[in-house]
């Protein structure tokens, strides 16, 4: 792995402080001005959204409460491998279309319209096919990120609240990090590490001490 290239995870409960130290970190990549891509899944409360605290002029918000164009996870793990492969003009044109090279360079993804959507199915297999299609948006954001990173040739810093990394994640990470890949960095909050799935070896592990703030 580049020492250049880093993942970081923050494990703890709720109000231990996770969305907190998460912005801290935005902060100090905005003073780097490093590219910062924010997917925030814990938006329920207004008041301690991520990218509500973060949301300014010099940020691009992209709101995604409808469905989209998701790529299964199948697909997602053929295009992780096609991108080294040739150009794959075809991921160019995969949601997201916004690119982290425009005036704005900060974009913060909101990606809880599945997640929710899950936690409020009285149905077993609905739930858990809303989760899947959760997972595969986060999946399709993270490759399509790291794609643009490379294929601009564009430093960037990926933060990631309550996001679960499915098995295609775990590829685009895995394959991102041992290529020659610009500067990198992913850091994600979760309650329990099994969210990290596959991609839980990738990642630095930091357990937030309880009562340490909001999030």
């Amino acid at each position: 792995m580049s020492p250049l290239c880093r993942c970081l995870s923050l494990i703890g409960g709720r109000d231990t402080g996770k969305t907190t130290r998460l912005l801290q970190y935005c902060n100090s990549f905005e003073s780097l001005k490093v590219a910062l891509v924010v997917l925030d899944a814990a938006t329920e409360h207004k008041d301690k959204s991520l990218i509500q605290k973060l949301l300014t002029p010099s940020c691009n918000f992209v709101d995604v409460p409808s469905p989209f164009d998701i790529k299964s996870e199948a697909e997602i793990e053929s295009m992780c491998r096609q991108v080294f492969i040739n150009n794959c003009d075809e991921i160019a044109a995969w949601y997201p279309c916004t690119t982290i090279l425009n005036s704005k360079p900060h974009l913060l993804y909101d990606v809880s319209y599945y997640l929710e959507r899950g936690h409020e199915a009285t149905s077993p297999l609905i739930a858990e096919e809303l989760r899947g299609l959760f997972r595969c948006q986060v999946a399709q954001i993270l490759l399509k990120t790291l794609w643009q990173s490379m294929h601009y040739n564009v430093p960037v810093a990926i933060v990631m609240d309550e996001a679960e990394l499915s098995p295609a994640a775990s590829t685009a990470l895995q394959i991102f990090l041992s290529a020659d890949s610009p500067c990198f960095f992913v850091l994600t909050a979760v309650h329990n590490i099994t969210a990290l799935g596959n991609a839980k070896d990738l990642f630095e592990v930091t357990a937030c001490d309880q009562h340490y703030g909001s999030g």
